[in-house]
């Protein structure tokens, strides 16, 4: 990983896409990692058809993006 000029970790691979925010990125980044680890095994969650278990995981990646902008967002005006 590269930093930049103010000591963040900023990837040296990243990849920039016109439309794509940070919010996007995070909420991208979050559902791979739920993916890796989705409950399957888990009645209820089978229980879900493929819409909904699809809609749940799109759902808390972004809520989860947002809690993390929120976190940076108080980082930064500390």
């Amino acid at each position: 990983m590269g930093t930049t000029s103010d000591g963040d970790a900023a990837p040296v691979h990243a990849v920039v896409m016109p439309g794509m925010t940070l919010r996007d990125w995070f909420a991208g980044m979050a559902m791979g990692g739920m993916l890796r680890f989705t409950p399957r095994e888990l009645k209820t969650w089978q229980e879900l058809d493929e819409w909904a278990q699809s809609h749940c995981v799109a759902h808390l990646a972004y809520r989860l993006a947002d809690e993390m902008m929120q976190e940076r967002d108080e980082k930064e005006t500390a």
